[in-house]
Protein backbone atom coordinates (compact mmCIF):
# COMPACT_ATOMS: atom_id res chain seq x y z
CA UNK A 1 0.00 0.00 0.00
CA UNK A 2 2.37 2.67 -1.21
CA UNK A 3 4.73 3.86 1.48
CA UNK A 4 3.26 1.44 3.97
CA UNK A 5 5.05 -1.49 2.33
CA UNK A 6 8.52 0.00 2.22
CA UNK A 7 11.12 -1.67 4.40
CA UNK A 8 14.33 -0.16 3.00
CA UNK A 9 16.36 2.14 5.20
CA UNK A 10 15.42 5.78 4.73
CA UNK A 11 18.46 8.00 4.02
CA UNK A 12 19.16 10.76 6.53
CA UNK A 13 17.98 14.24 5.64
CA UNK A 14 20.88 16.58 4.77
CA UNK A 15 21.80 19.02 7.52
CA UNK A 16 21.25 21.98 5.18
CA UNK A 17 17.65 20.88 4.61
CA UNK A 18 17.02 20.83 8.36
CA UNK A 19 18.61 24.26 8.76
CA UNK A 20 16.61 25.74 5.88
CA UNK A 21 13.46 24.41 7.49
CA UNK A 22 14.44 26.27 10.63
CA UNK A 23 14.99 29.47 8.63
CA UNK A 24 11.52 29.15 7.14
CA UNK A 25 10.02 28.92 10.60
CA UNK A 26 11.31 32.40 11.51
CA UNK A 27 8.37 34.27 9.85
CA UNK A 28 5.94 31.91 11.59
CA UNK A 29 7.57 32.69 14.92
CA UNK A 30 7.74 36.44 14.24
CA UNK A 31 4.04 36.62 13.43
CA UNK A 32 2.98 34.63 16.46
CA UNK A 33 5.34 35.93 19.12
CA UNK A 34 5.29 39.61 18.14
CA UNK A 35 1.54 39.67 18.71
CA UNK A 36 1.79 37.91 22.06
CA UNK A 37 4.62 40.16 23.26
CA UNK A 38 3.35 43.56 22.14
CA UNK A 39 -0.44 43.50 22.13
CA UNK A 40 -0.94 44.25 25.84
CA UNK A 41 2.01 46.64 26.02
CA UNK A 42 0.75 48.72 23.07
CA UNK A 43 -3.03 48.54 23.18
CA UNK A 44 -3.37 48.61 26.98
CA UNK A 45 -0.21 50.31 28.24
CA UNK A 46 -0.22 53.06 25.58
CA UNK A 47 -3.79 53.23 24.25
CA UNK A 48 -5.51 52.13 27.50
CA UNK A 49 -7.94 49.78 25.82
CA UNK A 50 -7.99 47.55 28.91
CA UNK A 51 -6.40 44.15 29.57
CA UNK A 52 -9.72 42.29 29.62
CA UNK A 53 -10.83 43.86 26.32
CA UNK A 54 -7.55 42.91 24.66
CA UNK A 55 -7.80 39.41 26.11
CA UNK A 56 -11.27 39.09 24.57
CA UNK A 57 -9.87 40.07 21.15
CA UNK A 58 -7.14 37.49 21.60
CA UNK A 59 -9.63 34.76 22.42
CA UNK A 60 -11.92 35.58 19.47
CA UNK A 61 -9.22 35.73 16.82
CA UNK A 62 -7.39 32.70 18.20
CA UNK A 63 -10.59 30.66 18.05
CA UNK A 64 -11.05 31.79 14.45
CA UNK A 65 -7.40 30.95 13.79
CA UNK A 66 -7.90 27.49 15.27
CA UNK A 67 -11.02 26.61 13.27
CA UNK A 68 -9.58 28.12 10.11
CA UNK A 69 -6.54 25.83 10.30
CA UNK A 70 -8.32 22.58 9.27
CA UNK A 71 -9.69 24.28 6.14
CA UNK A 72 -6.21 25.39 5.09
CA UNK A 73 -4.67 22.05 6.03
CA UNK A 74 -7.26 20.14 4.03
CA UNK A 75 -6.86 22.45 1.03
CA UNK A 76 -3.09 22.05 1.07
CA UNK A 77 -3.41 18.24 1.29
CA UNK A 78 -5.50 18.30 -1.89
CA UNK A 79 -3.42 20.91 -3.74
CA UNK A 80 -1.30 19.83 -6.71
CA UNK A 81 0.65 22.57 -8.51
CA UNK A 82 3.96 22.86 -10.37
CA UNK A 83 5.32 24.59 -7.23
CA UNK A 84 4.17 21.81 -4.89
CA UNK A 85 1.21 21.56 -2.57
CA UNK A 86 2.60 23.57 0.37
CA UNK A 87 4.69 26.37 -1.13
CA UNK A 88 1.86 28.45 -2.69
CA UNK A 89 0.30 28.80 0.76
CA UNK A 90 3.64 29.70 2.35
CA UNK A 91 4.15 32.51 -0.19
CA UNK A 92 0.59 33.80 0.27
CA UNK A 93 0.99 33.75 4.04
CA UNK A 94 4.29 35.65 3.95
CA UNK A 95 2.89 38.41 1.71
CA UNK A 96 -0.38 38.92 3.58
CA UNK A 97 1.32 38.53 6.96
CA UNK A 98 3.75 41.36 6.16
CA UNK A 99 0.88 43.65 5.11
CA UNK A 100 -1.18 42.87 8.22
CA UNK A 101 1.87 43.51 10.41
CA UNK A 102 1.95 47.10 9.17
CA UNK A 103 -1.75 47.53 9.92
CA UNK A 104 -1.60 46.02 13.40
CA UNK A 105 1.38 48.00 14.68
CA UNK A 106 0.30 51.34 13.19
CA UNK A 107 -2.89 51.80 15.24
CA UNK A 108 -5.07 54.88 14.85
CA UNK A 109 -4.93 57.43 17.66
CA UNK A 110 -7.76 59.62 18.92
CA UNK A 111 -10.40 56.94 18.37
CA UNK A 112 -12.94 56.00 21.02
CA UNK A 113 -12.34 52.80 22.97
CA UNK A 114 -15.12 50.95 21.16
CA UNK A 115 -13.89 52.00 17.71
CA UNK A 116 -10.32 51.07 18.59
CA UNK A 117 -11.50 47.68 19.88
CA UNK A 118 -13.23 46.95 16.56
CA UNK A 119 -10.13 48.09 14.67
CA UNK A 120 -7.81 45.72 16.50
CA UNK A 121 -10.36 42.88 16.22
CA UNK A 122 -10.69 43.21 12.42
CA UNK A 123 -6.96 43.66 11.81
CA UNK A 124 -6.06 40.81 14.16
CA UNK A 125 -8.62 38.63 12.35
CA UNK A 126 -6.82 39.27 9.04
CA UNK A 127 -3.41 38.95 10.73
CA UNK A 128 -4.10 35.46 12.04
CA UNK A 129 -5.70 34.33 8.80
CA UNK A 130 -2.39 35.17 7.13
CA UNK A 131 -0.60 33.36 9.94
CA UNK A 132 -2.61 30.18 9.29
CA UNK A 133 -1.89 30.37 5.56
CA UNK A 134 1.80 30.23 6.39
CA UNK A 135 1.93 28.12 9.53
CA UNK A 136 -0.21 25.06 8.79
CA UNK A 137 1.26 24.07 5.39
CA UNK A 138 4.78 24.78 6.66
CA UNK A 139 4.36 22.53 9.68
CA UNK A 140 2.93 19.79 7.44
CA UNK A 141 5.92 20.13 5.11
CA UNK A 142 8.25 19.41 8.01
CA UNK A 143 6.36 16.25 8.95
CA UNK A 144 6.42 14.77 5.43
CA UNK A 145 10.13 15.38 4.75
CA UNK A 146 11.03 11.99 6.21
CA UNK A 147 9.23 9.03 7.79
CA UNK A 148 12.17 8.42 10.15
CA UNK A 149 11.67 9.45 13.78
CA UNK A 150 15.29 10.62 14.11
CA UNK A 151 14.83 13.03 11.18
CA UNK A 152 11.47 14.29 12.39
CA UNK A 153 12.92 14.99 15.82
CA UNK A 154 15.88 16.77 14.22
CA UNK A 155 13.70 18.87 11.88
CA UNK A 156 11.48 19.93 14.76
CA UNK A 157 14.58 20.64 16.83
CA UNK A 158 15.74 23.18 14.25
CA UNK A 159 12.19 24.55 14.13
CA UNK A 160 12.23 25.19 17.87
CA UNK A 161 15.79 26.57 17.65
CA UNK A 162 14.55 29.11 15.10
CA UNK A 163 11.68 30.00 17.40
CA UNK A 164 14.17 30.66 20.18
CA UNK A 165 16.25 32.90 17.92
CA UNK A 166 13.15 35.06 17.55
CA UNK A 167 12.52 34.87 21.29
CA UNK A 168 16.10 36.02 21.91
CA UNK A 169 15.57 39.14 19.80
CA UNK A 170 11.94 40.14 20.39
CA UNK A 171 12.26 40.98 24.12
CA UNK A 172 14.49 43.89 23.13
CA UNK A 173 11.71 45.41 21.02
CA UNK A 174 9.70 46.95 23.90
CA UNK A 175 12.93 48.34 25.35
CA UNK A 176 13.79 49.85 21.96
CA UNK A 177 10.30 51.30 21.59
CA UNK A 178 10.37 53.03 24.96
CA UNK A 179 13.98 54.21 24.67
CA UNK A 180 13.11 56.99 22.20
CA UNK A 181 15.74 55.89 19.67
CA UNK A 182 13.23 55.27 16.88
CA UNK A 183 10.76 58.07 17.54
CA UNK A 184 9.45 60.74 19.84
CA UNK A 185 7.08 58.33 21.61
CA UNK A 186 6.35 54.62 21.88
CA UNK A 187 3.69 54.53 19.15
CA UNK A 188 5.89 56.37 16.65
CA UNK A 189 8.80 54.06 17.44
CA UNK A 190 6.59 50.99 17.01
CA UNK A 191 5.28 52.26 13.66
CA UNK A 192 8.81 52.58 12.31
CA UNK A 193 9.88 49.22 13.69
CA UNK A 194 6.85 47.56 12.07
CA UNK A 195 8.43 48.08 8.64
CA UNK A 196 11.51 46.12 9.75
CA UNK A 197 9.29 43.36 11.08
CA UNK A 198 7.22 43.21 7.88
CA UNK A 199 10.37 43.08 5.75
CA UNK A 200 11.73 40.12 7.75
CA UNK A 201 8.44 38.21 7.53
CA UNK A 202 8.19 38.74 3.78
CA UNK A 203 11.85 38.21 2.91
CA UNK A 204 12.48 35.13 5.05
CA UNK A 205 9.17 33.54 4.02
CA UNK A 206 9.86 33.93 0.30
CA UNK A 207 13.45 32.75 0.74
CA UNK A 208 12.35 29.58 2.50
CA UNK A 209 9.70 28.87 -0.14
CA UNK A 210 12.40 29.19 -2.81
CA UNK A 211 15.21 27.27 -1.12
CA UNK A 212 13.41 24.44 0.66
CA UNK A 213 12.25 21.70 -1.72
CA UNK A 214 9.13 19.70 -1.08
CA UNK A 215 9.50 15.89 -0.91
CA UNK A 216 10.45 14.43 -4.27
CA UNK A 217 7.96 11.60 -3.87
CA UNK A 218 4.32 12.63 -3.53
CA UNK A 219 2.57 11.10 -0.52
CA UNK A 220 0.21 8.20 -1.04
CA UNK A 221 -3.32 9.26 -2.00
CA UNK A 222 -6.17 6.80 -1.67
CA UNK A 223 -8.63 6.30 -4.52
CA UNK A 224 -11.14 8.34 -2.53
CA UNK A 225 -9.42 11.11 -0.59
CA UNK A 226 -11.14 11.69 2.78
CA UNK A 227 -12.59 15.15 3.13
CA UNK A 228 -12.53 17.65 5.97
CA UNK A 229 -15.45 16.15 7.88
CA UNK A 230 -14.04 12.62 7.61
CA UNK A 231 -10.69 13.97 8.76
CA UNK A 232 -12.28 15.63 11.79
CA UNK A 233 -14.02 12.41 12.77
CA UNK A 234 -10.77 10.51 12.32
CA UNK A 235 -8.88 13.00 14.50
CA UNK A 236 -11.51 12.95 17.25
CA UNK A 237 -11.45 9.18 17.55
CA UNK A 238 -7.66 8.95 17.41
CA UNK A 239 -6.60 8.62 21.03
CA UNK A 240 -2.83 9.14 20.55
CA UNK A 241 -3.49 12.25 18.47
CA UNK A 242 -5.75 13.75 21.12
CA UNK A 243 -3.16 12.99 23.80
CA UNK A 244 -0.32 14.62 21.83
CA UNK A 245 -2.50 17.65 21.14
CA UNK A 246 -3.48 17.87 24.79
CA UNK A 247 0.12 17.77 26.01
CA UNK A 248 1.27 20.71 23.92
CA UNK A 249 -2.01 22.59 24.40
CA UNK A 250 -1.79 22.50 28.19
CA UNK A 251 1.89 23.41 28.16
CA UNK A 252 1.16 26.36 25.88
CA UNK A 253 -1.72 27.49 28.05
CA UNK A 254 0.69 27.63 30.99
CA UNK A 255 3.25 29.53 28.91
CA UNK A 256 0.86 32.15 27.52
CA UNK A 257 -0.82 32.88 30.87
CA UNK A 258 2.45 33.78 32.57
CA UNK A 259 3.95 35.52 29.54
CA UNK A 260 0.90 37.79 29.24
CA UNK A 261 1.29 38.75 32.91
CA UNK A 262 5.08 39.32 33.15
CA UNK A 263 4.88 43.00 32.19
CA UNK A 264 2.30 43.66 34.91
CA UNK A 265 4.24 41.59 37.46
CA UNK A 266 7.36 43.67 36.88
CA UNK A 267 5.48 46.95 37.24
CA UNK A 268 3.72 45.72 40.38
CA UNK A 269 6.60 44.04 42.21
CA UNK A 270 9.95 45.13 40.78
CA UNK A 271 9.21 48.76 39.83
CA UNK A 272 6.15 49.63 41.94
CA UNK A 273 6.68 53.38 42.43
CA UNK A 274 8.04 56.37 40.55
CA UNK A 275 7.42 58.03 37.20
CA UNK A 276 5.29 55.71 35.04
CA UNK A 277 7.29 56.33 31.86
CA UNK A 278 10.55 55.51 33.65
CA UNK A 279 9.01 52.40 35.19
CA UNK A 280 7.93 51.18 31.77
CA UNK A 281 11.47 51.64 30.44
CA UNK A 282 12.90 49.73 33.40
CA UNK A 283 10.32 46.95 33.10
CA UNK A 284 10.94 46.45 29.38
CA UNK A 285 14.71 46.44 29.89
CA UNK A 286 14.33 43.71 32.47
CA UNK A 287 12.04 41.78 30.13
CA UNK A 288 14.68 42.07 27.42
CA UNK A 289 17.32 40.58 29.71
CA UNK A 290 15.20 37.75 31.07
CA UNK A 291 13.58 36.96 27.75
CA UNK A 292 16.93 36.81 25.97
CA UNK A 293 18.48 34.54 28.59
CA UNK A 294 15.54 32.15 28.55
CA UNK A 295 15.36 32.01 24.76
CA UNK A 296 19.12 31.59 24.46
CA UNK A 297 18.93 28.58 26.75
CA UNK A 298 16.16 27.14 24.58
CA UNK A 299 18.14 27.85 21.41
CA UNK A 300 21.15 25.99 22.76
CA UNK A 301 19.09 22.98 23.79
CA UNK A 302 16.72 22.55 20.83
CA UNK A 303 19.04 20.98 18.22
CA UNK A 304 20.14 18.30 20.70
CA UNK A 305 16.75 17.22 22.04
CA UNK A 306 16.21 14.69 19.24
CA UNK A 307 19.51 12.96 19.96
CA UNK A 308 18.75 12.87 23.67
CA UNK A 309 15.35 11.34 22.96
CA UNK A 310 16.96 8.62 20.83
CA UNK A 311 19.21 7.63 23.77
CA UNK A 312 16.98 8.22 26.78
CA UNK A 313 13.47 7.98 25.37
CA UNK A 314 10.81 10.59 24.73
CA UNK A 315 8.68 10.03 27.83
CA UNK A 316 11.44 10.40 30.45
CA UNK A 317 12.51 13.67 28.84
CA UNK A 318 8.93 14.97 28.79
CA UNK A 319 8.46 14.04 32.45
CA UNK A 320 11.65 15.87 33.40
CA UNK A 321 10.69 18.93 31.32
CA UNK A 322 7.25 19.24 32.89
CA UNK A 323 8.61 18.80 36.42
CA UNK A 324 11.20 21.50 35.71
CA UNK A 325 8.49 23.90 34.51
CA UNK A 326 6.33 23.26 37.59
CA UNK A 327 9.31 23.89 39.87
CA UNK A 328 10.09 27.17 38.10
CA UNK A 329 6.49 28.33 38.61
CA UNK A 330 6.48 27.36 42.28
CA UNK A 331 9.53 29.54 43.00
CA UNK A 332 8.58 32.34 40.57
CA UNK A 333 6.60 34.56 43.00
CA UNK A 334 9.76 35.04 45.05
CA UNK A 335 11.89 35.98 42.03
CA UNK A 336 10.15 39.29 41.25
CA UNK A 337 12.31 41.31 43.63
CA UNK A 338 13.07 45.05 43.50
CA UNK A 339 16.41 44.57 45.29
CA UNK A 340 17.70 41.96 42.80
CA UNK A 341 15.68 42.36 39.57
CA UNK A 342 17.96 40.15 37.47
CA UNK A 343 17.29 37.07 39.65
CA UNK A 344 14.12 36.71 37.60
CA UNK A 345 16.37 35.21 34.90
CA UNK A 346 16.35 31.94 36.86
CA UNK A 347 12.62 31.48 36.31
CA UNK A 348 12.80 32.26 32.59
CA UNK A 349 15.73 29.93 31.92
CA UNK A 350 14.15 26.99 33.77
CA UNK A 351 10.71 27.42 32.22
CA UNK A 352 11.91 27.97 28.65
CA UNK A 353 14.30 25.02 28.90
CA UNK A 354 11.34 22.84 29.84
CA UNK A 355 9.00 24.17 27.17
CA UNK A 356 11.72 23.66 24.54
CA UNK A 357 11.73 19.93 25.24
CA UNK A 358 7.93 19.84 25.09
CA UNK A 359 7.80 21.66 21.74
CA UNK A 360 10.47 19.50 20.12
CA UNK A 361 9.14 16.16 21.36
CA UNK A 362 5.41 16.63 20.81
CA UNK A 363 5.52 17.80 17.18
CA UNK A 364 6.93 14.47 15.85
CA UNK A 365 4.06 12.69 17.59
CA UNK A 366 1.83 14.07 14.84
CA UNK A 367 4.10 12.35 12.32
CA UNK A 368 3.56 9.06 14.14
CA UNK A 369 -0.20 9.63 14.00
CA UNK A 370 0.10 10.22 10.24
CA UNK A 371 2.05 6.97 9.90
CA UNK A 372 -0.69 5.09 11.71
CA UNK A 373 -3.35 6.84 9.62
CA UNK A 374 -1.57 5.77 6.42
CA UNK A 375 -1.40 2.17 7.60
CA UNK A 376 -5.09 2.09 8.46
CA UNK A 377 -6.57 4.39 5.79
CA UNK A 378 -4.08 4.19 2.92
CA UNK A 379 -3.45 7.93 2.59
CA UNK A 380 -1.26 10.61 4.14
CA UNK A 381 -2.88 13.73 5.56
CA UNK A 382 -0.10 15.72 7.23
CA UNK A 383 -1.84 18.98 6.42
CA UNK A 384 -5.12 17.95 8.03
CA UNK A 385 -3.57 16.46 11.16
CA UNK A 386 -1.20 19.41 11.47
CA UNK A 387 -4.22 21.70 11.30
CA UNK A 388 -6.17 19.85 13.96
CA UNK A 389 -3.03 19.75 16.11
CA UNK A 390 -2.80 23.53 15.69
CA UNK A 391 -6.52 23.85 16.41
CA UNK A 392 -6.05 22.29 19.83
CA UNK A 393 -3.17 24.41 21.02
CA UNK A 394 -4.55 27.60 19.45
CA UNK A 395 -7.78 27.14 21.39
CA UNK A 396 -5.61 26.89 24.50
CA UNK A 397 -3.78 30.09 23.52
CA UNK A 398 -7.13 31.82 22.99
CA UNK A 399 -8.26 30.78 26.45
CA UNK A 400 -4.90 31.78 27.94
CA UNK A 401 -4.91 35.26 26.39
CA UNK A 402 -8.40 35.88 27.68
CA UNK A 403 -7.58 34.40 31.08
CA UNK A 404 -4.41 36.47 31.42
CA UNK A 405 -6.27 39.69 30.66
CA UNK A 406 -9.13 38.83 32.99
CA UNK A 407 -6.79 37.84 35.83
CA UNK A 408 -4.89 41.14 35.56
CA UNK A 409 -8.12 43.17 35.48
CA UNK A 410 -9.66 41.18 38.34
CA UNK A 411 -6.60 41.78 40.50
CA UNK A 412 -7.29 45.52 40.47
CA UNK A 413 -3.96 46.42 38.88
CA UNK A 414 -3.75 50.06 37.72
CA UNK A 415 -1.01 51.76 35.71
CA UNK A 416 -1.69 55.03 37.55
CA UNK A 417 -1.37 53.62 41.07
CA UNK A 418 1.84 54.24 43.02
CA UNK A 419 2.26 50.86 44.66
CA UNK A 420 -0.47 48.28 44.23
CA UNK A 421 -2.57 47.16 47.21
CA UNK A 422 -1.68 44.02 49.18
CA UNK A 423 -4.76 42.28 47.82
CA UNK A 424 -3.74 43.09 44.24
CA UNK A 425 -0.21 41.84 44.80
CA UNK A 426 -1.42 38.61 46.38
CA UNK A 427 -3.86 37.91 43.57
CA UNK A 428 -1.22 38.60 40.92
CA UNK A 429 1.18 36.14 42.54
CA UNK A 430 -1.45 33.43 42.83
CA UNK A 431 -2.75 33.92 39.28
CA UNK A 432 0.75 33.92 37.82
CA UNK A 433 1.58 30.45 39.16
CA UNK A 434 -1.55 28.48 40.08
CA UNK A 435 -3.33 28.06 36.72
CA UNK A 436 -0.13 27.23 34.78
CA UNK A 437 0.81 24.58 37.37
CA UNK A 438 -2.58 22.89 37.05
CA UNK A 439 -2.17 22.81 33.26
CA UNK A 440 1.27 21.19 33.52
CA UNK A 441 0.00 18.52 35.89
CA UNK A 442 -2.64 17.65 33.28
CA UNK A 443 0.04 17.46 30.58
CA UNK A 444 2.08 15.11 32.78
CA UNK A 445 -0.87 12.71 33.06
CA UNK A 446 -1.38 12.74 29.27
CA UNK A 447 2.29 11.89 28.68
CA UNK A 448 1.87 8.81 30.87
CA UNK A 449 -0.89 7.50 28.63
CA UNK A 450 0.65 8.23 25.21
CA UNK A 451 1.12 4.82 23.49
CA UNK A 452 2.99 5.39 20.20
CA UNK A 453 6.66 5.13 19.25
CA UNK A 454 8.68 3.80 16.32
CA UNK A 455 8.41 0.19 17.52
CA UNK A 456 4.63 0.35 17.91
CA UNK A 457 4.27 1.84 14.41
CA UNK A 458 6.47 -0.92 12.99
CA UNK A 459 4.27 -3.59 14.61
CA UNK A 460 1.11 -2.01 13.17
CA UNK A 461 2.72 -1.88 9.72
CA UNK A 462 3.81 -5.52 9.91
CA UNK A 463 0.36 -6.63 11.09
CA UNK A 464 -1.34 -4.81 8.18
CA UNK A 465 1.14 -6.31 5.68
CA UNK A 466 0.52 -9.79 7.09
CA UNK A 467 -3.25 -9.31 6.89
CA UNK A 468 -3.09 -8.19 3.25
CA UNK A 469 -0.61 -10.90 2.16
Amino acid sequence: MGNSTKTTKVPDLPLKTKIWYGVGYLPDSLLNNAYALLIFIVYDGELRLGAAAIGLVGMIIRLWDAFNDPLIGNFSDHTRTRWGRRRPYVVAGAVTGALCTLLLWNPPTGWSSSSLWWYVLVVAFLYYTAFSLYSVPYFALGLEMSPAQRDRDAVMGWRVAANNIVLCALPFVPMLIFSGVLGANALESLARFSFVLAFLILGLGLLAAWMLPEPLELPVVASKVPGLWDGLKCALRNGPFLQATGIVSLALLALVVWSSMVYYMNLAFVYPVGDLAARKVDATRLMALTGFCGAFAGFGLAPFVGGMAARIGRKPLLYAALVLMVFSLIVSPWLFRPDVPAIQVVFHVLFVAGITFVFVLTAPMVGEVCDLDEIEEGTRREGLFSAFFSLGFKISIAIALFAGGVLVSASGFSFDTQGQSAATLGQLKLSFAALPILCLVGAFLLVRGYPLNAEVIARHRLARQSASA
